[in-house]
């Protein structure tokens, strides 16, 4: 696999934690009902959790050593 590939993917998940930190932020910070931010804020973590587990598991089934060795022909 390509390293710039990881690299890039590194990059991309180091953004998702930090807009998710905003988000939880804002949750706690901002929340109309104080009852609700602690539910609220573990169902934001646990759903962005498998969200990026799921997009970790279909990047790296990418075959990308096919994809950068071959060239587009018509």
């Amino acid at each position: 696999m390509n390293p710039l590939f990881i690299l890039l993917y590194f990059v991309f998940i180091c953004l998702i934690g930090l807009a998710s930190f905003f988000i939880v932020y804002h949750l706690r910070r901002y929340s109309i009902n104080q009852k609700l931010t602690r539910p609220l804020i573990v169902f934001f973590v646990v759903v962005t959790i498998i969200l990026v587990v799921i997009n970790a598991i279909v990047f790296f089934s990418i075959p990308f050593d096919d994809v950068t060795r071959s060239p587009i022909s018509f």
